[in-house]
Formats: C-alpha cells, structure tokens, sequence
C-alpha cells in the first residue's frame, strides 16, 4: 500500500474493525486511581500552538528547499522536523491526551472521553505514518531515488499536519481549557 493511500484511504479502515470504544461505567467526578496524575498546565495549550507553528515553518522550509534542488538543505529540514514532531508528539500524548483521558471520568463527560479517545486513536495512527515518511526519507540527499516520490509525499503530510492542528484546536484545546481548576 502506498504512503498517501496508507494516510488518507479509507479502503484499509474498512477491511478492519474500528477499535471498540471501551465501555466506561460511570463514575463520580474524580480522577482515575493511578501512581501519577498529570496536572493540568495553564501554559500547555500556548505551548501546542507555538510548537504547530514551529512546525509549519519547518515543513515550509523543507518543502521550498526541495523545490528549489536543494536536497542537503531539504534533508537537514527534515532531520530538524523529525526531533521538533518527536518532542510535540509526547507533549501531546503525556500532556492532552493521557491527561483528558484520565480528568473526563464522570457521566456527564462520557461523550467527551469517547471523542478524545477516538481521537487519540486517529492521531496515534497519523503520527506513526508522519514518522514512517521520516524516516524513509531521512536519507534523501544522499539517495537520489528518493526524489522521485518525495514531493508528492510531502504534501500528503503537509495536508496531514494542517488536518490534524485544526482538529486539535477545534476539538481537544477547548475541552483541555474547560478541565481548568477552578480559581
């Protein structure tokens, strides 16, 4: 299966199940009982935000620089891109999704955590193929072959990343903001 029908063709979905959504019994307004509880960050959101924009300077540069024959360039971009998605992909995973997950537990945010559970699911799945690109084409300037598909590629994670910051902002900062403490 090709890269770009791995991320946006729904074929392979359908061949497969979507994951159960776990039924969750409902429960006082508290949190789960684990070792460690993530705190809710009044800074996190501002932090997500300025590291998208990070990220989509360092996807522009990536891509102008292919554009323009620059492959060294284009493939040092993409080693930057690598640490700076890595780093914002756990800040995510720890800071948002395991924390709404573990914060929405009683029956009125039932709906709620199924979404941020369907949703983390989903962005679990883009981000391993955003890593999969990666790294496939960590060696671009040293392997000519890699240029051939690498543009087409590009703006399928380019449509990939933009898809998935306005999920986040639309559906998962408002629900982090609501979850603030009080006071």
């Amino acid at each position: 299966m090709s890269f770009l029908s791995k991320l946006f063709d729904n074929k392979e979905r359908e061949k497969k199940p979507p994951p159960a959504t776990p039924h969750l019994p409902a429960q006082p307004a508290q949190r789960r009982p684990h070792a460690v509880h993530i705190p809710y960050d009044t800074h996190l959101v501002a932090e997500l935000d300025a590291e998208h924009q990070k990220l989509l300077a360092l996807f522009t540069d990536i891509s102008q620089s292919f554009a323009a024959g620059d492959m060294a360039h284009a493939a040092a971009g993409l080693r930057k891109f690598t640490s700076a998605i890595q780093a914002h992909l756990l800040t995510e995973q720890i800071g948002l999704y395991v924390y709404l997950e573990d914060v929405l537990t009683d029956s009125d945010s039932q709906q709620s955590r199924t979404k941020v559970y369907d949703i983390h699911h989903a962005m679990d799945t883009i981000g391993q193929t955003v890593l999969d690109f990666l790294n496939k084409y960590r060696l671009l300037d040293k392997k000519p072959e890699l240029q051939a598909t690498f543009g087409a590629e590009l703006a399928g994670i380019g449509a990939a990343l933009v898809e998935r910051i306005k999920l986040e902002k639309t559906a998962l900062y408002p629900m982090y903001d609501a979850t603030a403490p009080a006071g």
